[in-house]
């Protein structure tokens, strides 16, 4: 379990991780967003160091799940993704993976209270997730193709499942370990 600290400098190093990305990204350095999620990664990593076995396949999934996502909100011109060189991309970006797994990364620190709140899971995901694509547009590394309201509708209604489908993955990945 993390320590109060821990989950404080997390999400200070996910707020900053994400800015990296997003501003990375928009400024023609895609690189800053995997280079700035590091710390997120490496601090998860360090925090549950004895539990390994289960604690980074919940990661895998996320990063998985974002491809899918955000790859069918872009092909469905819901979304567009600057790949850090000018150009836009329909496929997820390295920089948007990276943030689905720092977010997963947080399903244990700042976001554990969600777990078995599926409600909840479902209409944080739906809101946060349009806030944060929303937010990622207006800093020029997301664009909505086909407008910002469509765009945000759909966002919205893939972040309603994909939280808790997260939120589920780690908390059965974790008890699936700790019974042997």
């Amino acid at each position: 379990m993390p320590t109060l600290g821990r989950s404080i400098a997390h999400a200070v190093l996910w707020q900053a991780g994400w800015f990296a990305a997003v501003l990375g990204a928009a400024h023609h350095h895609a690189w800053l967003g995997p280079v700035g999620l590091l710390p997120v990664i490496a601090l998860h990593a360090w925090t549950f160091r004895s539990e390994p076995a289960w604690d980074l396949r919940p990661l895998g999934v996320a990063a998985m799940l974002g491809v899918l996502v955000d790859s069918v909100l872009g092909h469905t011109d819901m979304i567009a993704m600057a790949r850090g060189d000018g150009g836009w991309s329909a496929m997820a970006t390295p920089w948007m993976i990276g943030l689905w797994v720092a977010l997963a990364s947080a399903l244990r620190f700042s976001m554990a209270w969600m777990t078995g709140r599926w409600l909840v899971a479902m209409a944080f995901g739906a809101v946060g997730g349009a806030l944060a694509y929303l937010g990622g547009e207006r800093l020029g590394a997301l664009r909505f193709p086909s407008g910002t309201f469509q765009g945000l509708l759909a966002v919205a209604a893939a972040w309603a499942v994909a939280m808790p489908a997260l939120l589920y993955v780690t908390a059965t990945t974790r008890r699936m370990v700790s019974r042997g």
